[in-house]
C-alpha cells in the first residue's frame, strides 16, 4: 500500500473546510460531507494546522476535525 497523501486543514469559512494539499500554493475549500469522507479515507491523512501565537479562524475551533468525532 502507498503512503496516504498528507493534507492540512488550514482554516474554515462560510461552512467550507479550507485543505492545504501538497505542492498547491492555495487551499482548497470543501464542504462536510467531502471533508468526512477525506477523514475516512485510508489514501489521505489530515493534519490540523498548530496554532502559532495566531488565531486560526475561530469557526474551526467549533468544527469536528478528523480523530475528533
Amino acid at each position: 500500500m502507498e503512503t496516504p497523501i498528507e493534507l492540512t486543514l488550514v482554516g474554515f469559512n462560510n461552512g467550507m473546510y479550507q485543505i492545504k494539499y501538497p505542492n498547491l500554493d492555495l487551499p482548497i475549500e470543501i464542504n462536510e460531507e467531502l471533508y468526512r469522507k477525506f477523514c475516512k479515507s485510508r489514501d489521505y491523512v489530515i493534519k490540523h494546522l498548530k496554532d502559532k501565537g495566531k488565531s486560526i479562524n475561530d469557526g474551526l475551533k467549533q468544527m469536528p476535525l478528523c480523530g475528533m468525532q
